[in-house]
């Protein structure tokens, strides 16, 4: 719980942490008053997306252009994990964020990284959520699979245009599903209201 309220305030640029002095709560005109929350404090799932189908896109084909041999070898190093994670039993959820950040590192550019790590809260929740939908879904996890495989192909072939148009439909892909989960969920939720249920007496 403690690590999570820090990680918070680390993403809204309230606290710090400094090697040898822990972390340290800045000063009042350090904080960004940007905000990755929807009022009530909740995260919007597709607004997240929509955010990164520019940023995740334009990384992607930057990383194509500027890529090193060290870098593309890490981001299909990262590719394969994601799998591995899977077949192990887990939510690879870990691995996603990690593919995704070793092609933000790949982009060479510092303001992207930067702006990838102060979403990195809402990321790592938006990605549960995503996963999560996936998870239920045999063809829609084999869709997220081949749209990783196309964006880490188009990286490694050094395809720029082909690299941006596979990130964008990866981002515009996973809002659609995000739609069709929830108003599956919606429906499974309106089938369970309309059952009959136990008349409870008063007493």
């Amino acid at each position: 719980m403690i690590r999570e309220v820090v990680s918070r305030l680390k993403s809204e640029g309230l606290v710090e942490t400094r090697q040898g002095s822990g972390t340290v709560v800045l000063g009042p005109n350090a904080a960004n008053t940007f905000r990755i929350s929807a009022p009530g404090g909740g995260i919007e799932v597709r607004a997240v997306q929509e955010v990164r189908c520019g940023l995740e896109s334009e990384m992607a084909a930057l990383a194509a252009s500027r890529r090193s041999e060290a870098q593309n070898a890490r981001i299909q190093r990262a590719l394969r994990r994601i799998a591995d994670a899977v077949a192990d039993g887990g939510n690879g959820v870990a691995e996603d964020i990690a593919f995704h950040a070793a092609i933000a590192e790949a982009a060479a550019n510092p303001l992207m990284t930067s702006l990838l790590d102060f979403i990195g809260r809402a990321l790592h929740d938006v990605i549960t959520v995503t996963r999560a939908n996936e998870a239920v879904r045999a063809d829609f996890s084999r869709q997220v699979e081949l749209e990783h495989a196309a964006i880490a192909e188009a990286i490694d072939r050094r395809d720029v245009e082909g690299a941006r148009a596979a990130a964008l439909q990866h981002m515009q892909a996973s809002i659609e599903r995000i739609t069709i989960a929830e108003a599956q969920r919606g429906e499974r939720l309106e089938t369970q209201g309309s059952r009959p249920g136990k008349v409870q007496s008063n007493p």
